[in-house]
């Protein structure tokens, strides 16, 4: 289970705590059924005023069994992220 955006009307006031509560929330979920929770790393300004810490984040894709042309188009995609992608998101802390 992967919570890639969890956000919520910017014009209530933190004090009404709706992220713990969604948070809560998806954590109940996972837990019922479950299921592992992968909450994303995204949103690091937002998650850094609330005291969280920049990590990067990995995926990991088995495509040996794929076609030539799948295979080929996933490589690309893991060089440019091993290339461009990790350095941009460090020096922008995203």
């Amino acid at each position: 289970m992967t919570v890639p955006i969890t956000g919520y009307e910017l014009k209530k006031g933190k004090n009404q705590a709706v992220y713990c509560l969604l948070i809560s929330r998806i954590l109940e979920l996972a837990e019922e059924r479950d299921h592992f929770l992968n909450l994303n790393s995204g949103a690091g300004p937002f998650k850094s005023l609330r005291g969280g810490q920049p990590e990067n984040e990995f995926t990991a894709i088995y495509f040996r069994h794929l076609g030539t042309i799948k295979r080929t188009a996933l490589s690309a995609l893991v060089w440019l992220s091993k290339r461009i992608t990790a350095s941009v998101l460090e020096k922008n802390q995203v």
